[in-house]
C-alpha cells in the first residue's frame, strides 16, 4: 500500500494506492477475468473505506495514516502541536485506488473478456 498525503486547508487528505497480486484456485461461475478483477477491486475498496470509517468512529487510526503524515509533512505535523491537533475524519480519506492482478485459475483457465483477446 502506498499513501499520498496532501494538506488541503488545515486538514491532511490521504490517497491510498493498493496493489494486490493473487491467484484463483477454482472458478465455479461464468465470470471473465476482467469481471473478477473489477469485483475484487470494488470489494477491497469498500472494505478499506468501511474499516477506515469505523476506526474514525472509535478515534483509532487503523492504517497509521498519522504516521505517514508525520513522515511526509513534518513541518505541518509539528505546527499541529506534534500531531495532537490532528484528528482523522471521514473526509480525511480522499480516495482509495485498488489494482488487482490475477495470474491463473488453477486447473481452469480464466475466461478473458472480448477486449483482452
Amino acid at each position: 500500500m502506498k499513501v499520498d498525503v496532501a494538506v488541503r486547508g488545515n486538514d491532511p487528505k490521504f490517497k491510498l494506492k493498493i496493489g494486490i497480486h493473487g491467484y484463483v484456485d477454482e472458478i465455479t461461475g461464468n465470470l471473465t477475468k476482467d469481471e473478477m478483477i473489477s469485483l475484487a477491486e470494488r470489494k477491497i475498496r469498500d472494505e478499506v473505506k468501511s474499516t477506515f470509517e469505523k476506526g474514525v468512529q472509535h478515534k483509532t487510526d487503523l492504517y497509521s495514516l498519522r504516521n505517514d503524515f508525520y513522515h511526509k509533512n513534518f513541518k505541518e505535523w509539528k505546527r499541529k502541536k506534534e500531531g495532537q491537533l490532528l484528528q482523522l475524519t471521514p473526509d480525511s480519506l480522499e480516495s482509495v485506488e485498488v489494482n488487482v492482478e490475477l495470474e491463473h485459475a488453477g486447473m481452469n483457465r480464466l475466461h478473458r473478456s472480448q477486449a483482452s483477446n
